[in-house]
């Protein structure tokens, strides 16, 4: 994979939370071929240490660090002994997500939906202190990229806390943004559409392929997708934004948000991760 203009991160150190694979392992494996040792943070013990020796047999100085998003005290001690280890940390890529059960509000059970506020909401907010009152001390100028979704514009019915959470991890980003700019740390967001990862790959209308793979696509599940681009993004299509945005090229941008959908927004499309017919005849 080559770097976009001026994505380059030789000398830093990068943070990816849910980076085992699909969308995060995606971002993790782009910014370590372009420069940067990579932490890769997550609640999979075992699928982590696969993913570091499957980065490591690349060449790619990517780390495991396991850690429970939902737990504030995991949170600040992984990143004290990140912090430690590394000496620095130049660029947080918040992309960790629980999807929650798929139901409807009026069934949801309170303990589901805080435990998906907690994650996708609380433990980034608190990841992103952790992290950032430590680049502020260091006089780092870092940079914040939230993995947000287009669910918060155009939601699939039985995610409503799923929809919260990334609803208010754009409006976060933004507040970062505001906050963090007296000390020359930015905070942007991607908006992501369909994105071939382990959330997509088993309610698709193909399950195939290897299952660490996240590049290659199913020819049924492309063709599937409403979008104007045709196609089901990869993984590699965020990385590279991601890449962008945490990079000097970009040094002008912050608060922003991306989209990154095919066109999904533009397109009317019935979308194949929606109810099923049956879910909605009545």
């Amino acid at each position: 994979m080559t770097s976009g203009l001026g994505s380059r991160f030789d000398g830093q150190v990068a943070v990816v939370t849910g980076g085992v694979q699909g969308i995060g392992a995606g971002i993790a494996g782009h910014l370590a071929s372009c420069g940067a040792s990579v932490a890769i943070v997550d609640l999979n013990a075992v699928a982590g240490g696969e993913a570091e020796r499957r980065f490591k047999s690349s060449g790619l100085p990517v780390r495991f660090w396991a850690c429970d998003l939902s737990e504030p005290g995991q949170i600040s001690s992984v990143v004290d002994k990140l912090w430690k280890a590394e000496g620095r940390i130049d660029v947080l890529v918040n992309n960790a997500v629980d999807h929650g059960p798929r139901a409807g509000m009026l069934d949801y059970a309170l303990s589901d939906w805080e435990r998906v506020i907690q994650v996708n909401l609380t433990g980034t907010f608190w990841l992103t202190r952790e992290v950032v009152k430590r680049m502020v001390k260091a006089q780092i100028a870092g940079n914040i990229v939230n993995v947000l979704a287009i669910q918060s514009e155009v939601p699939i019915a039985g995610y409503g806390a799923y929809v919260a959470s990334k609803g208010g991890l754009e409006a976060l980003t933004r507040a970062m943004a505001v906050e963090f700019a007296t000390h020359g740390i930015r905070a942007n967001g991607v908006m992501l559409g369909a994105i071939y990862s382990g959330s997509t790959k088993g309610g698709a209308p193909s399950n195939a392929g290897s299952a660490i793979d996240f590049e290659s696509v199913p020819t049924d599940l492309d063709k599937s997708i409403p979008n104007l681009a045709r196609r089901m993004g990869r993984p590699s299509d965020v990385a590279n934004v991601v890449a962008l945005l945490a990079a000097p090229a970009s040094s002008y941008l912050t608060g922003t948000v991306v989209v990154v959908d095919g066109g999904r927004l533009l397109n009317r499309g019935t979308d194949p991760f929606g109810p099923k017919p049956a879910e909605t005849s009545g």
